[in-house]
């Protein structure tokens, strides 16, 4: 055996990987620290970072770590080190059991289960990488976590990387390691190794994910501190190239590739070409990234394409392969061509409810409208589409029950109650006007960007009992929109407004102003024309404001006309009057 072969496998043979760590070794003091961006990478690999733990017979057990590289089926599939499963490198015999574990998205570890080794290196030969491949039953609650491969562009000498350790908990190196070598070959066969100075590798590490800044993997670790400055990994585009000849699944991608099988998809789709479709849902892309899918448009997830195309069938595919089910289309064409089928699906895996159902609502669909309440979502009882809650739209749309239904299912405190009091008073909903005033509604400036608040809306739909409520709650008689409202700054104007002249007087006894906020009476005219009150009732109001306005000043002490602003205001609307 050559010497340089003899001393690459006795430096593999030194690294018996019980996992040690010294998160403060690094190089120089001036040497880069990692970024918030480096740590948010290192959180984005982790779902797919996993401990291994060898046992054997007649050899000591060894650990290190195993990354997943493609998905088919209900299998995923591991790159490790042959070094990691090999009680010697590539001589048998071969672990007799390989376990697994994994990181939740805290960082703390949990089993993940058996592997088999599916690809290894021929026994004793020479002409082989220090690389092997695993397989292992998905688990149920494991789902598909999308990484990228750095191209040949971001593999260059000078480039900062780090790589993704355990001690205790998943972490990162204090200090960055900076690539000094893109191709180095002196300890592989053939395939080029990343050669990185001052990456602070050591005994245990090997199979860690070497990656840069954007989060796009460079390679894994095969080799510790070869020289006490120097770490080889193994570069990722060769480990593909291996796991390609050896009918291994592979599922990483650059970004460049990706971007290119999501245009086709995006085509296949807006195509309903399904063939096409199949293929690249197939590769196991990013379903959750926005791609262009032609010159014109601007990048859609595939599945909010799906809805737009109206391809419900594709759009159960995407949720299906790992979809995230929050994009509205796809939700929409289910709803429109009464694929209830579909839209279980839909619901089942979390899409979003505000907007699907507030739709449902306003065309009648009563079959999606008890799906979706079936649902339970929490964004049905506090989400919003264009600012309109499910339990609001319901209010207006006249569906006391199901609006009684969701705001029972609602949290404390949400903060719009308010609102919700405003359009139940404008339906004449009494029990959901109950129900908000008992929560403690009522009091406040807030109504539904229509109207200014409760008050105005009992004053302009003329209840005479819940504007004596309203008052006897501390409601200010005198309550101001100074926006104006649709009804007017004032619940007076809203009285008038609403043709409800007993309730304008019970306001102006109450101490309320009858020449509103701006320009007094001339605006409450010019305002009369916007209601829908015959000319009979527009000439009363005339009456009743010229009435009250005159009793009220006539009442005013010369006093009370101070340089207020509001004073200020009154005072000139009452020498105009």
């Amino acid at each position: 055996m050559l010497l340089s072969e003899l001393l690459r496998e006795a430096v593999i043979v030194a690294l018996v990987l019980a996992i040690s760590w010294s998160a403060s070794v690094g190089g120089a003091a001036s040497q880069e620290r990692p970024s918030d961006t480096f740590r948010a990478s290192a959180v984005s690999l982790l779902a797919s970072f996993l401990r291994v733990n060898a046992s054997f017979k007649g050899c000591n057990a060894k650990e290190g770590f195993a990354f997943i590289v493609g998905e088919n089926d209900d299998k995923l599939f591991l790159a490790v080190p042959d070094h990691v499963i090999h009680c010697r490198v590539f001589t048998p015999p071969v672990a007799e059991v390989v376990q697994l574990g994994g990181y939740s998205s805290d960082g703390k570890p949990f089993s993940f289960g058996r592997a088999d080794p599916i690809a290894l290196p021929a026994a004793g030969t020479s002409g082989s990488e220090d690389i092997a491949f695993l397989s292992v039953p998905k688990p149920q609650t494991w789902t598909t976590k999308h990484t990228l491969m750095a191209d040949a562009a971001e593999l260059a000498n000078g480039t900062a990387v780090t790589f993704l350790g355990y001690l205790q908990r998943p972490i990162i190196p204090q200090q960055l390691g900076v690539v000094v070598d893109v191709c180095d070959t002196a300890y592989t066969t053939k395939a080029c190794g990343i050669l990185v100075e001052r990456l602070a590798t050591q005994v245990g590490t090997s199979g860690a994910v070497v990656f840069n800044e954007q989060g796009h993997v460079v390679g894994l670790n095969i080799l510790g501190e070869r020289d006490e400055s120097l770490a080889l990994a193994l570069r990722l585009d060769e480990i593909r190239r291996i796991a390609e000849k050896a009918g291994v699944p592979w599922n990483i991608y650059t970004d460049a590739e990706e971007l290119k099988f999501g245009e086709r998809l995006g085509r296949a789709i807006n195509g309903g070409d399904r063939e096409k479709f199949k293929a690249v849902v197939a590769k196991r892309i990013n379903l959750d990234r926005s791609y262009k899918f032609n010159d014109e448009n601007s990048p859609y997830p595939p599945l909010a394409v799906a809805g737009w195309a109206n391809q419900i069938d594709m759009a159960v595919t995407l949720i299906k392969s790992g979809a995230r089910a929050h994009y509205g289309p796809a939700i929409g064409a289910a709803m429109a061509a009464q694929r209830y089928d579909a839209l279980k699906i839909m619901l089942d895996a979390g899409m979003g409810t505000a907007c699907p159902f507030n739709t449902a609502l306003s065309k009648g669909d009563e079959t999606s409208i008890r799906m979706i309440l079936a649902a339970n979502s929490r964004e049905l009882v506090t989400g919003n589409c264009g600012g309109l809650t499910p339990v609001n739209a319901a209010i207006k749309a006249g569906r006391e029950d199901v609006a009684a239904a969701l705001f029972e299912l609602r949290p404390a405190g949400l903060g719009d109650e308010d609102q919700l009091l405003v359009s139940a008073i404008l339906k004449g909903q009494s029990s959901m006007v109950e129900k908000l005033l008992n929560t403690g509604a009522g009091k406040g400036l807030v109504g539904d960007n229509v109207t200014g608040s409760p008050l105005h809306a009992a004053a302009f739909v003329g209840n005479s009992e819940l504007v004596e409520r309203l008052l006897a709650m501390g409601v200010p008689v005198d309550l101001r929109d100074y926006q104006g409202g649709l009804y007017g700054p004032t619940p007076f104007e809203a009285a008038i407004f609403g043709g409800n002249f007993q309730i304008a007087r019970l306001l102006a006894k109450r101490g309320g102003s009858p020449l509103g906020y701006r320009n007094g009476k001339e605006r409450i005219f010019s305002d009369l024309i916007f209601y829908k009150l015959t000319d009979v009732q527009q000439q009363q109001a005339r009456r009743v404001v010229i009435e009250l306005a005159t009793d009220y000043c006539s009442k005013l002490k010369e006093t009370q006309f101070s340089e207020a602003r509001d004073f200020r205001i009154q005072r000139r609307n009452c020498e105009n009057l």
